[in-house]
């Protein structure tokens, strides 16, 4: 569907999905909602075979980077057609003449009472009334505008819309592909890293290390990202204590070192030793000192196998999550969409906003206590956890050794719901 899409605007026998832009009449706060609504967006246009009418979507740190930079991570210009061009067709055109206008709101665009494998499906009233509108067009075939004046929270089905854009992504990765530097998302980005001991700068005697570090091959290496949210959902005082918080979206850094130690601990004996941990969070390097430390206790050669990625940039930082071959998400739409793009990934973290990410695959879901300290690792979610670790890193030698996706896979109606968000 989506992957013919209208490359150039056709004023007579396009079909178009254009959407009121103002504030308040869309999702406009949160960057990791902004992003769900939109490809929940190309959901639709995607079941209704439209071409989504562009416009500037992102709403979160708007002054760290323009469209242009944006976009070379995005890469949403495949995906519709320049505002300016659709303005450029006559009043008397087809696609201006043939209006069809609904509201795209959450209870009355898609049926979303669905459980296990089943995708959501176009609500029924919205369903006959596109029907008869089509039936009525003056002309078989003709072009016509879909507007919504209030286009609020709809469901992204990764179960439909999963597979076209990780389809996308895929090809623009292979098309682009430059050894030895791996590219994703249509930006180049190096295969290999040359760390930095974020451990040198702590006057701990017990903490003492080599001052250089081996340069790291990620094309071979086994990749884990953790996301920890902490700017934006809690402010602490001059003593570190948390004085406001939106504590249902906070997780103390104290529930990670645990639930690391089992990954590593877990790895595979040929990859054992060559696993390297990203930590992307707003902040100091300071506020992790407690992870960093139990984390070199545990594993003397962590403090070459870790990086901090602090205050980066919203495009590269999502590039870099779809890259990690696990990802701890937070309590965050943001770093959860990353299943979208890469299904083989393996994700990990609390329930959060279940129908925005229907049918995700490779995804374990864990319980938080009541103070969001720590995670509860039962015997079960460990044994499904060291599966899928294994899983994960076969698929990825694999993978180096074909230019067939072997994700496809993934997207099977007979997929392990174990391993499914639903």
């Amino acid at each position: 569907m989506l992957l013919t899409y209208h490359p150039r605007i056709d004023c007579n026998y396009g079909r178009y999905l254009l959407i009121n832009n103002s504030k308040f009449s869309r999702v406009h706060d949160g960057t990791g909602s902004v992003l769900m609504w939109y490809l929940g967006l190309l959901n639709i246009a995607y079941k209704l075979n439209l071409t989504l009418i562009n416009f500037d979507w992102i709403v979160g740190h708007t002054s760290d980077e323009n469209n242009i930079e944006r976009e070379k991570y995005w890469l949403f210009d495949h995906w519709h057609i320049p505002y300016s061009a659709y303005q450029s067709c006559p009043n008397n055109s087809l696609i201006k003449k043939n209006f069809f206008s609904y509201d795209l709101i959450s209870n009355q665009t898609l049926e979303q009472h669905y459980k296990g494998k089943q995708p959501f499906e176009i609500n029924s009233h919205l369903k006959k009334k596109f029907s008869q509108f089509l039936i009525k067009l003056p002309i078989k075939n003709a072009g016509f505008t879909f507007y919504s004046n209030r286009t609020l929270t709809i469901s992204s089905s990764l179960m439909e819309l999963g597979i076209v854009m990780e389809i996308r992504w895929w090809l623009q990765h292979r098309k682009l592909y430059q050894y030895p530097h791996g590219v994703w998302a249509g930006s180049s980005i190096s295969s290999i890293n040359q760390p930095i001991d974020d451990f040198s700068s702590f006057h701990s005697n017990h903490l003492s290390s080599s001052s250089s570090c081996s340069n790291i091959d990620f094309e071979k290496s086994f990749l884990i990202g953790v996301h920890i949210r902490q700017g934006d959902v809690i402010k602490r005082n001059r003593k570190g204590e948390i004085i406001f918080g939106i504590l249902q979206r906070y997780i103390s850094i104290s529930a990670y070192p645990p639930l690391l130690t089992f990954l590593i601990e877990s790895l595979p004996k040929e990859i054992r030793m060559k696993y390297f941990l990203t930590i992307y969070s707003e902040g100091h390097p300071n506020d992790f000192n407690s992870l960093l430390i139990q984390l070199k206790n545990t594993f003397p050669e962590s403090h070459c196998r870790i990086s901090l990625v602090l205050n980066g940039r919203t495009s590269e930082t999502f590039n870099r999550l779809l890259r990690d071959d696990i990802l701890i998400y937070a309590h965050s739409t943001f770093s959860l969409a990353s299943g979208i793009f890469n299904s083989r990934q393996l994700k990990i973290g609390p329930f959060h906003n279940r129908q925005r990410v229907h049918g995700m695959r490779n995804f374990i879901g864990l319980k938080l206590n009541e103070n969001h300290t720590k995670f509860y690792l039962t015997n079960e979610k460990k044994s499904l956890i060291q599966q899928r670790i294994s899983y994960v890193w076969k698929e990825k030698q694999k993978q180096q050794h074909s230019f067939l996706p072997l994700w496809l896979n993934n997207y099977s109606k007979n997929y392990s719901e174990q391993f499914m968000f639903i």
